[in-house]
């Protein structure tokens, strides 16, 4: 249990003491990044809205971690498909950075090589 007397001052309503209480009890943001990394872990491919759903956490907590994991990098955006919690299309999200793009095949890399070759 967290000490009370040092979450809010002497002359605060009893309603924000119960509050600071409550906030300094509730996990981290770190912890909070983590917990949606290790959900999204589990169901790689879906919706944010379906990751909600798996959790049970309401409130946008998963979305709004996982939109902060794709600005790391820790995770990226797939494809788009029908969600089914809205039923409307929505972007999936996987684990992991994004994959890097295939190098280019072809005659563009093979007149790459050429160009600069010197002739005889």
């Amino acid at each position: 249990m967290t000490d009370e007397r040092y979450l809010s001052r002497r002359g605060d309503p009893v309603t924000s003491k119960i509050a600071a209480v409550e906030v300094a009890e509730e996990p981290s943001y770190e912890d909070k990044k983590v917990r949606a990394l290790r959900i999204l872990e589990n169901n790689d491919g879906s919706t944010t809205k379906e990751l909600e759903e798996f959790s049970g956490l309401g409130d946008g907590q998963i979305r709004k971690r996982i939109s902060d994991l794709v600005k790391e990098g820790r995770v990226h955006n797939g494809e788009k498909r029908k969600c089914t919690i809205t039923r409307r299309l929505a972007m999936t999200r996987w684990a992991g950075p994004a994959p890097s793009p295939p190098a280019p095949v072809g005659d563009q890399g093979q007149q790459f090589l050429f160009e600069n070759r010197e002739v005889d």
